[in-house]
């Protein structure tokens, strides 16, 4: 058989196709090398099941975070004048934030959301005090769960809406607030970048 410059190129290839007599199989010994890397690359995974996100939430919304942090930097240490962000983390839920993200003199007091799907008719919580922080904001992630891959940012912030624009919680010094009161809803993260630290503001 002849190849063109790549192997797979016009192959469409499964466990049930067969390839020159061969049915490709993954930990089959008689499946070629380049046939199984191209099956395990090629194979959609899925979350694991919903009740075992909800008993792990904690470690979900950690993970969703790092990738937040990571995205973000990468993509202002790779802009046409790098630009390193650092990262500081509220060891206690108590002051209004989660994050203080510092770029040259400009920090931000972040409180950091994260939501599958779409934006849900309900209100998050946010604490009072993020109002009286200097640059706060809040930050939803919005991400495919089938990927754990983010899809879009909602802002609240930069700068924030009067407090008493949203209703008063039922518990004490909170708000109400929804996704959808975001003043900067559905950002790429892009956007979302050059609206947290623009390029001219430390110039």
């Amino acid at each position: 058989m002849k190849y063109s410059a790549s192997p797979f190129r016009g192959l469409k290839i499964d466990q049930h196709n067969d390839f020159s007599g061969i049915n490709p199989r993954i930990n089959d010994v008689n499946t070629p090398p380049f046939l199984e890397a191209y099956l395990i690359v090629g194979r959609r995974k899925t979350m694991p099941d919903p009740n075992f996100i909800y008993q792990n939430s904690r470690f979900f919304e950690n993970l969703l975070e790092h990738r937040f942090l990571f995205d973000l930097r990468r993509q202002l240490v790779l802009d046409s004048t790098p630009r390193l962000v650092n990262v500081l983390k509220s060891e206690v839920d108590a002051y209004g934030f989660d994050l203080v993200l510092s770029l040259a003199d400009r920090s931000l007091h972040v409180q950091m959301k994260t939501r599958s799907g779409s934006p849900p008719p309900n209100a998050y919580e946010l604490s009072e005090a993020l109002w009286a922080l200097p640059n706060a904001c809040a930050i939803w992630m919005l991400y495919d769960p089938s990927k754990l891959e983010p899809t879009s940012y909602y802002l609240l912030g930069l700068p924030m809406p009067p407090m008493g624009g949203f209703r008063q919680s039922e518990r004490v010094g909170f708000r109400k607030v929804k996704m959808q009161q975001a003043n900067h809803p559905r950002l790429s993260l892009e956007s979302l970048s050059a609206l947290l630290f623009p390029r001219d503001f430390d110039r």
